[in-house]
């Protein structure tokens, strides 16, 4: 499985708006191949989030990425929104801990 973590630096007033736009453009890929599921993780202190995707390989995030659904998803982002470039990290998952129900 495939980890990819976008780190976006969002403007303290415009958080509220990031989290509601981020939700809305998840929730159109929900039938994209190869997507397990997508996290939006806000910074305890600081204006940092990172949008965490878990894809199935690395094939399906790279489809994703140059299909027409990636360019509609990332398209009219306001730029007032953002303090700064966001950084993209990309990790293979290592493993998993989940503790008995």
């Amino acid at each position: 499985m495939l980890v990819v973590a976008n780190h976006l630096p969002v403007a303290p007033e415009h958080e509220a708006d990031f989290v509601e736009l981020f939700e809305e453009r998840v929730a159109q890929l929900g039938g994209r191949s190869g997507l397990e599921k997508v996290e939006i993780l806000r910074q305890r202190e600081g204006n940092q989030f990172v949008v965490q995707a878990y894809w199935e390989s690395r094939d399906a995030f790279e489809q994703w990425r140059d299909s027409d659904d990636f360019v509609a998803a990332h398209a009219d982002l306001p730029s007032e929104m953002f303090t700064g470039q966001n950084r993209l990290e990309i990790y293979d998952l290592a493993a998993v801990f989940e503790p008995d129900a």
